[in-house]
Formats: C-alpha cells, structure tokens, sequence
C-alpha cells in the first residue's frame, strides 16, 4: 500500500464500518454533497450576475461621465462664444463713442471757430 497514509487508510475504514451500520448514511452523506453542489452552483450563478453587473455599472459610468463632460465643454464653449460676443459689442460700442465725439468736437469747433485738432489736444 504504497502511498496511501495509515491514517487515511484508518478514516476510510472507520467510514465503512459506519456505513455498515447504517444504511442510510449513504444516501444522508449523498444529499448533503448534492446539496452543497448545488449552493456552490448558485454561488458561482451569483458570482457571475454580480460581474455582469458590475461590468453594467462601470459602463454606465464611464458613459455618464462622457455625457458630462461633453456638456462642461458645451458649456465652455457657449461662454466663450458669448464673451467674444460681449467684446465684439463693447468694441464696437467704443467705437461708435469714438466716432460721436469726433463729431461732437467738430461741430463744436465749427460752431466756436476752433480747429478740432486744438479741442482734441
């Protein structure tokens, strides 16, 4: 009997002489490991729907955060444009202000016989 220990000769002995005495450890033993197949195949049923849902979820996330994202650049670019819009107006509000007091000063010059250069100085 090379290889197999005393000790597990001895429990596979003592199994069978349990199993002598009562039949229906057999079949008690038999359920119980059909039973616990059947929880580690549930577990690992589980384990499975929890990845598949964990995989969802990371897959949400990154798509919600794209999402995001885009909409802060939308937004930035929104601002941006609407500030350029801004300093256009304003730029052409001064100019126009420019303009007007060009004209104001050379209507007054005329109107006083002075030369729009000395009022401009």
């Amino acid at each position: 009997m090379a290889g197999i220990a005393t000790r597990d000769l001895k429990q596979f002995l003592s199994a069978a002489v349990e199993v002598m005495r009562d039949p229906g450890l057999v079949e008690r033993v038999l359920a119980a490991c059909e039973k616990n197949e059947r929880a580690a195949e549930e577990a690992q049923r589980e384990l499975g729907e929890l990845a598949i849902e964990r995989e969802e979820t990371r897959r949400r996330l990154a798509r919600d955060r794209e999402e995001q994202e885009e909409a802060l650049r939308a937004a930035r670019q929104a601002w941006v444009s609407e500030e350029a819009l801004r300093r256009k107006r304003l730029e052409a509000a001064e100019a126009e202000v420019a303009r007007k007091k060009e004209t104001w000063i050379g209507m007054d010059a005329r109107l006083t016989g002075r030369k729009a250069s000395e009022e401009a100085a």
